[in-house]
């Protein structure tokens, strides 16, 4: 996908969501800039381009690392607070 004669393709990025690539930045804008000028030209894009960017910027139903920390500390937390009014 483009923008002008940019690509919203970033040569420097992590993988690609398992597909093994590395040249492929396919879960936001590569740049603030070009997030910027593609959201300032959305409305005279065709609704089919900026919806298949949106859905490539979706991820897949997965597990994040940080996810299980997280939910380890609000369930602490929630421990925390329980033992505190019940005690």
């Amino acid at each position: 996908m483009r923008i002008g004669s940019r690509s919203l393709v970033s040569t420097n990025c992590p993988k690609n969501r398992g597909s093994g690539r590395s040249d492929v930045w396919s879960w936001s804008f590569p740049t603030q800039e070009l997030r910027d000028e593609y959201l300032a030209s959305a409305d005279s894009r065709d609704e089919g381009e900026v919806r298949a960017l949106l859905r490539a910027f979706l991820f897949s139903d997965v597990s994040f690392p940080g996810d299980s920390r997280f939910l380890e500390d609000i369930t602490a937390e929630k421990v925390m607070r329980w033992l505190m009014l019940n005690t």
